[in-house]
């Protein structure tokens, strides 16, 4: 019984103050539940958002991951040896009329049969050989793509007798 007292007594109040403003009571509560769903909308909005966000985040580590678990099968699928080798062979193979040139290739010929023999040859020495003689004896013949070449994607492309089993 109090409640309904107090719930008419209230309801009374409002509106005979309802005028004070230019606006009724039924306008007043209308622009107010507006204002409500206009904030919980963009509360919604917001948290949406942010869970797609949340969910490209972890869509692309998961394709990082596999990109490096494919670079790590492939690394473990190549013998780094036999291709560093095979393709400074290749570079050795070409003709140069440049003398200084020639003495490089000549300086990385010796070095490409000590590798032979020795068990830790890896691509990168293979690129520091390469670009050393580039650098200094062959500049303009030999150029840094030809360095850059030496990596497993492109010797397992050109040289496919290198995949292990």
């Amino acid at each position: 019984m109090k409640f309904w007292l107090s719930f008419i007594i209230l309801c009374s109040a409002g509106a005979s103050f309802s005028h004070v403003n230019g606006e009724n009571l039924a306008n007043a509560i209308h622009i107010g539940i507006v204002k409500i769903r206009e904030a919980q909308a963009f509360n919604s909005y917001a948290s949406t958002s942010l869970s797609e966000f949340n969910v490209e985040i972890e869509k692309r580590a998961s394709e990082k991951a596999k990109i490096r678990q494919t670079q790590k099968n492939k690394d473990n699928s190549f013998d780094e040896k036999s291709g560093a080798l095979a393709y400074l062979e290749d570079v050795l193979s070409n003709a140069t009329n440049n003398e200084k040139c020639k003495k490089g290739l000549g300086l990385l010929e010796i070095r490409v049969e000590k590798a032979k023999q020795e068990k830790d040859v890896t691509l990168s020495k293979a690129k520091q050989w390469l670009g050393y003689v580039q650098k200094n004896y062959c500049f303009g013949i030999l150029y840094a793509s030809d360095v850059e070449k030496l990596n497993a994607d492109y010797l397992l492309s050109h040289y496919p007798h290198l995949e292990k089993g």
